[in-house]
């Protein structure tokens, strides 16, 4: 009886030990596998990640610095021109709003979810350029009416 139990013993590790070794081949393919072709598209990932959130930070600081100059304008200019320079504030604002969200977004995505996100990170950016520069237009046509 203790005989029996030994040999299943020692036949149960010797299965074990077949099974072990048998896995780790695959392992070593697998790590193969990431070493050639997914480390480069991670890269990959990684740089078009913090191409686009460089974008968003460059673009927030021209937000930035349209606000600035249209508060100094709205600290002389009269109440009708303050009405017409805080409509493009808040409009500026608002962008500012979006490309924080969106340099939110980008920071948290992954590889599965990258190329949507780059997708609206993009459309942000160009939205958000445009209607930043055509709020601080619409403010130089107002004090400017002559220049259109």
């Amino acid at each position: 009886m203790k005989m029996r139990q030994i040999l299943s013993m020692a036949l149960l590790l010797s299965g074990m030990m077949i099974f072990a070794s048998c896995e780790q081949p695959r392992e070593r393919n697998d790590s193969a596998g990431d070493q050639y072709g997914t480390e480069d598209i991670d890269s990959d990932y990684d740089q078009a990640r913090q191409d686009v959130a460089q974008d968003l930070r460059e673009l927030r600081q021209k937000a930035d610095e349209k606000l600035n100059d249209l508060q100094q304008e709205a600290e002389n200019a009269s109440e009708e021109s303050k009405a017409e320079i805080q409509e493009a504030i808040n409009n500026i604002q608002n962008e500012k709003v979006n490309i924080d969200k969106t340099l939110n977004e980008v920071n948290s995505s992954s590889q599965d979810t990258w190329n949507d996100v780059e997708n609206r990170a993009e459309k942000v950016i160009n939205d958000a350029k445009r209607n930043i520069d055509q709020a601080a237009e619409d403010v130089a046509e107002f004090f400017n009416p002559d220049n259109t």
